[in-house]
C-alpha cells in the first residue's frame, strides 16, 4: 500500500510535465533503434522443449503508452510474427501568428519487427527491434487544414535497445518504481481499483533503456 502512494505521487509529478507538449522534443533525440534489419522468426522455447509462438497470445491487445493525461499517446499492435505496427500523436494548440496553423499534431505512423524474445524468467521476456520504417520522414513537416503536421519518431520507442514483455502476474517489487508510474494508472483509475494488488494484473511491454511502459488491453 505504502509503495503504491508513492508510486501515484510519482505519477502526479511526471503527468505534469508529460503534457505539456515535451514529448515531442525528443523526436531530434539519437535514437538507438534500428532502422534495418532482416525480419526474425518470432518464437521461444517453452518448458517442455516444444517451440510455440509467443506473439500469438497478443492477436487482440493493443499496447500504449502515454501519461493519463493530456493529449498525446503511443500505441502498438504485434501480429504472431513478431511484426508490429502502431501510431504516435501528440497535439498542442498553437496560434497564427507563431506557428501558421492553429493546431500542431507531432505525429509517427510506423511499423517493424520484434526478434525472437529471450526468456529471462516466467514473468519476463527480452526482445529488441530489428527494424523499424516509418510513413513518413522523422523532420519533416507541412501544413494541412489549419493544422501543422510535424513527423518524429515514436516517443516511448525511441531511444531504446532493450525491451521486455513483463507478463501478468510479475510481481510488482522486482519492477522499477519509474516503470510502473506509466502503467498503474491503468488499474487505479478504475471505478473500483485493487490498491493492494502485488501483481501485474495485465502485460506492459517496457523501454528498459527510457525506464517507459507500455500498459496493455484487449481491444
Amino acid at each position: 500500500m505504502k509503495k503504491i502512494m508513492i508510486i501515484a505521487g510519482l505519477l502526479a509529478s511526471l503527468m505534469l510535465t508529460a503534457c505539456t507538449g515535451k514529448p515531442a522534443d525528443n523526436a531530434g533525440d539519437d535514437a538507438t533503434v534500428p532502422t534495418k534489419g532482416a525480419e526474425t522468426e518470432a518464437t521461444t522455447e517453452t518448458n517442455s522443449g516444444e517451440t510455440e509462438s509467443f506473439f500469438a497470445q497478443f492477436e487482440s491487445t493493443d499496447f500504449s503508452f502515454s501519461s493519463g493525461a493530456g493529449a498525446w499517446v503511443t500505441s502498438f499492435e504485434v501480429d504472431e510474427n513478431g511484426h508490429f505496427k502502431g501510431s504516435y500523436m501528440d497535439t498542442d494548440m498553437g496560434t497564427p501568428e507563431t506557428d501558421n496553423a492553429h493546431i500542431v499534431r507531432y505525429c509517427c505512423d510506423f511499423e517493424g519487427d520484434f526478434a525472437k524474445p529471450e526468456k529471462i524468467d516466467d514473468y519476463t521476456y527480452k526482445t529488441s527491434i530489428v527494424n523499424i520504417t516509418f510513413a513518413q520522414e522523422p523532420g519533416t513537416e507541412e501544413v494541412k487544414n489549419d493544422t501543422r503536421f510535424v513527423y518524429t519518431e515514436p516517443y516511448g520507442l525511441d531511444g531504446g535497445k532493450d525491451f521486455y514483455f513483463y507478463m501478468e502476474g510479475k510481481p510488482l517489487d522486482s519492477i522499477d518504481e519509474e516503470i510502473l508510474i506509466w502503467v498503474q494508472s491503468a488499474w487505479l483509475d478504475t471505478p473500483n481499483p485493487d490498491k493492494d494488488i502485488k501483481a501485474l494484473p495485465f502485460t506492459i511491454f517496457v523501454n528498459e533503456n527510457q525506464h517507459f511502459g507500455f500498459s496493455s488491453a484487449e481491444e
